[in-house]
């Protein structure tokens, strides 16, 4: 099955309530419906938004904040994650640097622009208290990786594809906790 010009498997395309079906039953399971639709309706969930092109990593990440009890926001490319911060409130951003049209650090920038003239008016809003929590996900070597400051976005880890599925849980187990609400 191919997805936006990328091969894809169904095993990929689970999700994340079809996670917790028996084997071989991923049709519509009245209780699985429900427990998923508890589970986000829990106002402490944290909301995780996800930007990479690649199925793969996508998945991984959704499949990890999912099981670390996030709530996930998922964008193939900037300018649906862009759409996605506009229209949803977000905790945290993983945020994949490479990606064709947009690449990461001019989403970032041009969120950062459209935040602004949506909230010029806000006076209330303390932007150095709130900025959205960021961590780039790239093939890139960090020296490689340049974001230019943004008045609601703030870089606060990099993580080096490729990763291992466990280094790459503990890291997001690690991130949230440091991301922690009060």
């Amino acid at each position: 099955m191919k997805i936006g010009g990328v091969m894809a498997s169904k095993l990929d395309l689970i999700l994340p309530w079809q996670q917790d079906l028996p084997e071989g039953k991923l049709g519509f399971e009245h209780h699985a419906v429900k427990k998923y639709e508890e589970e986000l309706s829990k106002k402490d969930l944290k909301k995780v938004l996800l930007i990479d092109d690649s199925m793969r990593a996508i998945s991984t990440l959704n499949k990890i904040f999912n099981n670390l009890g996030c709530n996930t926001f998922v964008s193939f490319d900037g300018y649906a994650a862009i759409n996605s911060l506009m229209q949803t409130d977000v905790d945290l951003i993983i945020l994949d640097m490479m990606m064709d049209g947009l690449d990461g650090s001019s989403t970032l920038e041009k969120a950062d622009e459209l935040l602004l003239r949506l909230h010029e008016d806000d006076d209330y809003l303390d932007l150095e208290n709130s900025k959205i929590p960021v961590v780039i996900y790239s093939g890139l070597e960090s020296r490689n990786i340049h974001v230019k400051e943004t008045k609601y976005f703030r870089l606060i880890d990099v993580w080096q594809k490729p990763i291992s599925y466990s280094q790459l849980f503990s890291k997001a187990e690690n991130i949230l906790m440091e991301t922690r609400k009060p």
